[in-house]
């Protein structure tokens, strides 16, 4: 995923790339998350790796398309199968 944003997105496009699994995650949700990087800082590519891991995840990225529609892309891995 990183190897993607590097070669096809200029940093003008503002991307960011964060793992789903952080601890920080515990006391926050993805909404706030990229709500804040959205509003303070302009970001409208969203790259989330290790989305399984988050609790609710599908109605999480739904909540983002919800209330975000003019993000350009947001792109998750998605492990499934037992692990």
């Amino acid at each position: 995923m990183l190897q993607y944003i590097k070669e096809n997105l200029a940093k003008e496009q503002k991307a960011f790339y964060f793992s789903a699994d952080s601890v920080y995650f515990r006391q926050s949700t993805l909404l706030e998350f990229v709500n804040d990087l959205y509003n303070l800082e302009g970001h409208r590519f969203f790259f989330i790796d290790e989305i399984h891991k988050y609790a609710n995840w599908h109605q999480e990225l739904k909540n983002l398309y919800d209330a975000f529609p003019d993000i350009t892309r947001i792109t998750y891995t998605l492990v499934l199968g037992k692990v």
